[in-house]
């Protein structure tokens, strides 16, 4: 039995990606990372893709020439607002989550930048939702005469491990020795399992029960 401890993996699975696999000697893996009820085994997870679009507008003087001004924050608002976002469908969410820009509140801003996400079970459906994102500030931009430049990042891939695979198949024994009942689920969420089986261990992720993840009151 072997234990990994990884770090920075809310950032982004930071550790996993950068842990070489090749040190490890097991054939599967668990990963101690969900809220959901003790007996739970996430069993699937999507791919995700960070985006980043940077918008460059022109500076003008808010009061005396804002004819003279492109705002970089109104065209990301207003890609942002044309955007489908939050449950896509039953496999597939987006959601913009950072968004900086301005000097001053009498300048018109020049640039603005604009974090955000997609994830889903499906790579097709995740790609179409990158392009509606990046089409969203490109319409925006050409509208209002500024530019933007729009990157995305694939974050993790998506992993489905069957129900009666090996290592749900331990699971189960060790369980029933504590009599501990076993469900098995996908999650939306993202884990250092995604990383596993992209490199080629088997991984599920366990719950352990707690909740409000992300808030003050986990």
């Amino acid at each position: 039995m072997e234990f990994l401890f990884t770090a920075a993996e809310e950032p982004g699975l930071v550790g996993a990606k950068h842990f070489d696999f090749g040190r490890l000697e097991g054939r599967y893996a668990y990963v101690i990372d969900s809220g959901l009820p003790v007996g739970t085994v996430v069993t699937s997870s999507p791919s995700a893709e960070k985006v980043t679009a940077v918008v460059s507008g022109k500076t003008a003087h808010a009061g005396a020439e804002p004819e003279k001004g492109i705002s970089a924050i109104q065209i990301a608002s207003k890609a942002i607002n044309r955007m489908r976002l939050g449950r896509i469908d039953h496999e597939t969410t987006s959601n913009i989550g950072v968004i900086s820009g301005g000097t001053a509140t009498n300048i018109v801003p020049g640039e603005a930048r604009v974090e955000g996400e997609a994830r889903s079970f499906s790579d097709f459906k995740l790609e179409n939702q990158i392009r509606h994102m990046r089409d969203c500030f490109q319409m925006s931009a050409e509208r209002f005469g500024g530019s933007v430049e729009f990157t995305s990042e694939k974050s993790f891939t998506t992993y489905n491990i069957l129900s009666d695979a090996p290592i749900v198949k331990m699971f189960r024994r060790a369980a029933r020795n504590q009599k501990i009942k076993v469900t098995t689920r996908s999650s939306g969420s993202g884990s250092d399992a995604n990383i596993f089986n992209e490199n080629g261990i088997p991984a599920v992720v366990l719950g352990q029960g707690y909740s409000g993840a992300h808030s003050e009151q986990e």
